[in-house]
């Protein structure tokens, strides 16, 4: 799909509100996203703006019968989409735009990271463990073996058959 117009510049003015970047998990990139694909994307609502029903939470009636689908989609055939003027059709369509942000989430505020990214802490300990299990190692392969002293069980030469 060919994005021209004013998408690129309401995408252009996104990024320069956060200097340079476009926040993926934003109202307005979600925003940008359903003017750019409005059958795949939802248009997302301000926060407590807008209630979520269920069908059933409209009655009985909420499916619509075959009789009426007919008679809507021959009203919408008839109508004059023309009306508008050309240079006015984008300013039409974009007049919802709602220029007002709302991250899902600060995640550095939170204390929040991914595991790659830890203090270091993590690293400190397991070096630290692998440094104990190295010594005891050196200090039992440094006696002889059979000496009952050892801290794992050695045994001299010992013959399977």
């Amino acid at each position: 799909r060919d994005l021209k117009g004013s998408l690129t510049n309401q995408l252009e003015q996104i990024a320069a509100a956060h200097g340079g970047r476009v926040p993926l998990h934003g109202r307005l990139f979600a925003q940008w996203l359903h003017y750019a694909f409005p059958r795949e994307c939802p248009f997302p609502h301000k926060a407590g703006t807008a209630n979520v029903l269920t069908p059933t939470e409209f009655g009985s009636g909420y499916i619509a019968k075959e009789e009426e689908m007919k008679e809507h989609a021959a009203a919408v055939n008839t109508s004059n989409f023309s009306a508008v003027a050309p240079g006015e059709e984008q300013q039409q369509w974009m007049s919802q735009w709602s220029a007002e942000e709302e991250l899902i989430a600060d995640y550095t505020a939170s204390g929040l990271r991914a595991p790659w990214e830890s203090s270091g802490r993590l690293t400190w300990y397991g070096g630290a463990l692998l440094l104990v299990v190295a010594l005891f190692g050196a200090v039992g392969s440094g006696r002889k073996a059979g000496s009952g002293s050892s801290l794992l069980p050695m045994h001299g030469k010992t013959h399977f058959v």
